[in-house]
């Protein structure tokens, strides 16, 4: 997905323009990872039309093969501007 956003940026000047994004598609459902990315940067329609895409084709790729996973569920991270851009941290860590 981020190679394919064609430039996706996650510059900041602070935490508030970090969002996390779930990206991807586990067998069981739910995302395969989170990306950070910055609203001072990016374009959140576009960004989510983008992962809604990637989602879809990966999870009719798991689908076409029988792909199993352990079910686990990936708790979501936050997301905070660390020298200047946006890095996924521990949800937990963010309070």
């Amino acid at each position: 997905l981020v190679g394919g956003a064609g430039g996706l940026q996650a510059a900041c000047p602070s935490d508030q323009q970090c969002q996390v994004l779930p990206v991807g598609a586990r067998p069981c459902g739910g995302p395969a990872s989170y990306l950070a990315w910055s609203t001072a940067a990016t374009s959140g329609a576009d960004l989510q039309a983008l992962a809604d895409r990637n989602r879809s084709e990966q999870q009719a790729g798991k689908a076409r093969s029988g792909m199993v996973s352990d079910c686990r569920a990936i708790a979501p991270p936050a997301a905070a501007c660390r020298a200047g851009a946006c890095q996924l941290i521990d949800a937990v860590s963010a309070q």
